[in-house]
């Protein structure tokens, strides 16, 4: 049987802090959750203890997501259907796009849920791209994530920026340029600066579209009409 943490279609991809706040405390208690942000990325980390399934439904990307489970057992729903995240497997979320995850751990292990969100491209140094379905092979990726993970339930503290490292190589070497994308590009400058305010008037000046076309198609793209992103 599985507990379902419910998203209705938030934004709230990274770091599955929704998966805390739609469950009961007994479940709740099973899961601890942490997040960092540095140069462009926001790092999250969800120990999980749970032997009943959990599953978000229905989450929206807000920005390029890579996903890498440490221990427990772990599934992420794309659109070919749930793929196990192996140990050496990568799942990286295009932006606005919907997945389900779920997670579960048996026999008193604990997983670990590493969820890195690409926030802001041009921080990091990296150009817009696109990845794939398909789970990434990349055992070098992973085993660097697991022992950053290890090393911090050791006390230790989270290398930041080692982090950035492995995720500018993997963007390079499994990423796919694409052209410039004008819809990405406003919410890129929307993400560069949380605290402003949003004129749907100026951001569809920036896409070169009229503001209707513009808040439909950044609906569709990513899920959210854009005065109510953040």
């Amino acid at each position: 049987r599985a507990i379902s943490a419910e998203s209705q279609g938030r934004r709230v991809g990274t770091g599955a802090a929704s998966t805390l706040d739609m469950l009961s405390d007994s479940h709740r208690n099973e899961h601890r959750f942490a997040q960092k942000a540095h140069r462009g990325l926001v790092i999250s980390r969800l120990e999980y203890t749970n032997a009943v399934t959990v599953r978000r439904d229905e989450v929206i990307a807000p920005w390029h997501e890579i996903i890498v489970n440490v221990g427990g057992e772990c599934l992420v729903g794309r659109g070919r259907g749930p793929a196990k995240i192996l140990g050496r497997s990568v799942v990286v979320v295009n932006p606005g796009e919907r997945y389900s995850e779920e997670h579960f751990a048996a026999g008193g292990e604990v997983g670990t849920l590493v969820v890195i969100g690409i926030r802001d491209l041009d921080a990091l140094g990296t150009p817009d791209v696109v990845f794939g379905l398909d789970p990434i092979e990349d055992e070098s990726f992973v085993d660097a994530i697991r022992n950053l993970v290890l090393a911090e339930r050791a006390g230790q503290n989270l290398d930041e920026e080692t982090v950035a490292l492995l995720v500018r190589k993997l963007v390079a070497e499994r990423g796919q340029a694409i052209p410039s994308d004008r819809l990405f590009a406003v919410k890129r400058e929307i993400d560069k600066n949380p605290h402003a305010p949003l004129y749907v008037a100026q951001l569809a000046e920036l896409a070169s579209m009229p503001p209707e076309t513009f808040t439909r198609a950044f609906a569709r793209r990513f899920g959210v009409m854009p005065i109510r992103y953040r």
